[in-house]
């Protein structure tokens, strides 16, 4: 090879446009994650139980979020973000991947981290805990040594893995026990500290307050029932995910 043809080959390389592959994020956790309650097929019109139904179409804060980090609502697709999961829900305009499982508990998304794991996602968005609290009746201290169990879990599997772990947002007093969410939520905050200490990378989502839920998921932002947001709320969820996500400080630790 001379030595034209040689610098040329260089050049070429150099001159390649190399892209750096998109941020893979995996939305994990329960109906919350899934999107029931959202008004694709008015699931909120549809109570006649304490809990409101999850429709395929259902999208829930990943709509809103999706659309927020790509700046288009009608593309599927990103060059810089890749929503990752097992499972598939919501309309076409948006990446429909993500680990939400209605009615599951802390323990049980742990069972199944040999779906999730595999996946090797670079970031995780977890909202879990209402379950156990809820329809699992229990204690905050039970429910909390849970999801230690699943954070442990998680960093021993992927320990470079970014995690965003959320407080759990209100939830109605009578039908789901909302009351319990306060102390367990100081236990979440615990935890981001803890984690933070030992040098994983993990971020408090303080997402019971800067939501703007309420305490109890009032009817503002949430269905009749008080369990699920409804558009209004999951939107204001899905603004808290993108300030959280598309920061590179840790400034949500200082609680």
């Amino acid at each position: 090879m001379s030595s034209f043809t040689g610098l040329a080959l260089i050049a070429s390389i150099l001159s390649l446009d190399v892209r750096a592959a998109p941020t893979k994020v995996l939305p994990l956790g329960d109906s919350i994650t899934f999107g029931c309650g959202d008004q694709c097929a008015k699931d909120c019109m549809k109570d006649g139980s304490p809990f409101t139904p999850c429709s395929v179409c259902s999208q829930g804060w990943r709509g809103p979020l999706w659309k927020k980090l790509t700046g288009d609502g009608g593309k599927s697709s990103s060059a810089n973000w890749d929503f990752v999961g097992t499972q598939q829900n919501g309309p076409d305009e948006i990446d429909r991947s993500h680990e939400g499982h209605p009615g599951w508990t802390n323990e049980q998304i742990e069972g199944i981290a040999d779906k999730w794991v595999p996946l090797k996602p670079d970031v995780i968005l977890l909202h879990l805990g209402t379950n156990n609290l809820g329809i699992g009746n229990q204690d905050a201290k039970t429910a909390l040594g849970h999801m230690e169990s699943l954070l442990n879990t998680t960093f021993g599997s992927l320990p470079h893995v970014r995690l965003l772990l959320s407080t759990l947002i209100g939830s109605s007093a009578t039908n789901y026990d909302g009351k319990k969410h306060a102390e367990y939520n100081v236990g979440i905050k615990e935890f981001a500290k803890r984690y933070a200490a030992l040098g994983r990378n993990i971020e408090l989502v303080d997402m019971d307050k800067e939501s703007g839920i309420g305490q109890y998921c009032d009817s503002t932002n949430c269905c009749p029932t008080g369990i699920h947001p409804n558009d209004i709320g999951y939107k204001l969820v899905g603004d808290v995910w993108y300030t959280h996500l598309t920061s590179t400080s840790n400034v949500s630790l200082i609680v």
